[in-house]
């Protein structure tokens, strides 16, 4: 994702990692992926709420990231 993108936008990614973890009762999920023009073997991550990534996740399903301001704010799978 460039620099300075504040605006909503939509990504395809492929997802590296995925693992549930909870802080006070709360689900929450941190996801590696990658973007087709990152470079090959890196890896960006994220943490989210469980309810923005689609149940049963899994690392090799590609997916539409959307981001607002520059935070995940939904995870999709791809179609």
């Amino acid at each position: 994702m460039e620099p300075g993108s504040f605006f909503q936008k939509e990504i395809d990614a492929e997802l590296k990692y995925v693992q549930s973890f909870q802080v006070h009762g709360a689900h929450f999920v941190e996801i590696g992926f990658s973007f087709p023009t990152d470079p090959r073997n890196s890896m960006r991550r994220a943490r989210v709420s469980s309810n923005l990534i689609y149940p049963g996740a899994k690392p090799g399903d590609s997916v539409k990231i959307s981001f607002l301001m520059g935070n995940v704010s939904l995870i999709t799978p791809a179609e």
